[in-house]
């Protein structure tokens, strides 16, 4: 119609989230704020969208306020795996002045990208009944997939009629880190890095300036790529364009040192369509990369 509009962003989010949290607190004056915040989470409602984009979803003040039980850990955040076996325990807790019978449906890890499933992910419970203000630990137990990545899934707490979500989350990436030296420099060296995979279509880039001993670590995805150093940007005189093919494995660190000593000097030519040389100018040292952010945090 003429009278609304949509707008998103956390500027429209925020006062619609406080306003809740304060509905919740006046209902429940003796609630924590990691209560309320478990109490908005869990209730939210899906969206369909990945959990990197709306989180635990959409809030609803309904369900927030009628919530039979708290999650001590409300999104579980694995964080980036290096290990292929990690636990994690969550606790719940039963608010009501009843007994409540609850059951645990743990969903398959998905691979953000490929949307490939793995059923890698267990709970030590899957149905338990918890008396009125006690709570019960949860232990999970994930095998990782071999693969890099980031990854997905939800957790879901089923009560008689209503149905509790924790979606969780974790990455598999690996750092790859450049070194870039030259015996010429004068103390120095200010090159633009680049890394770019097989595809071109994820693209990573920084300006950085390098002591002795400084080093510069991209987090990236297994495979393989080609990385750069373009400069240089304090040395006078020192040009240069570096590059190496580096492959990456799964969950691995990996450094590559570029160095002057192993470049060519090599001449720009450059003619009119009719062959005619054309004179060129170093008018200024200056890079633009179009960059697709893909992969890359």
């Amino acid at each position: 119609d003429n009278d609304h509009i949509a707008i998103s962003g956390t500027s429209m989010a925020t006062p619609h989230v406080s306003g809740v949290a304060a509905l919740l607190l006046q209902a429940h004056p003796t609630w924590t704020p990691q209560m309320v915040k478990s109490a908005m989470l869990i209730n939210a409602k899906d969206m369909g969208y990945l959990p990197t984009v709306q989180g635990s979803g959409r809030v609803d003040s309904f369900n927030a306020y009628n919530t039979s039980i708290f999650v001590d850990t409300p999104i579980v955040q694995f964080g980036n795996l290096r290990t292929s076996v990690v636990d994690k325990t969550i606790k719940i807790k039963n608010i009501e002045t009843y007994p409540i019978t609850l059951s645990l449906t743990i969903g398959d890890i998905i691979h953000i990208g490929t949307n490939q499933t793995y059923p890698l992910i267990t709970s030590n419970l899957s149905s338990f009944t918890l008396q009125p203000d006690k709570e019960i630990p949860v232990n999970l137990h994930m095998v990782s997939p071999n693969n890099g990545g980031e990854f997905y899934g939800i957790i879901y707490i089923n009560e008689s009629t209503r149905r509790y979500r924790i979606p969780y989350y974790f990455t598999r990436f690996s750092t790859l880190t450049l070194r870039v030296i030259s015996p010429v420099a004068n103390g120095y060296l200010a090159p633009v890095l680049v890394v770019a995979d097989e595809s071109l279509q994820n693209v990573d880039a920084v300006g950085f300036v390098f002591g002795e001993n400084d080093k510069y670590t991209f987090s990236v995805d297994s495979g393989n790529y080609t990385v750069y150093a373009l400069g240089d940007f304090v040395t006078p005189g020192l040009n240069y364009v570096l590059m190496d093919k580096v492959e990456v494995p799964v969950a691995s660190h990996v450094t590559k040192v570029l160095s002057t000593d192993n470049a060519r000097t090599f001449t720009i030519r450059a003619s009119s369509k009719s062959g005619e040389p054309l004179i060129m100018y170093n008018l200024n040292k200056f890079l633009l990369i179009n960059t697709s952010y893909g992969t890359f945090p």
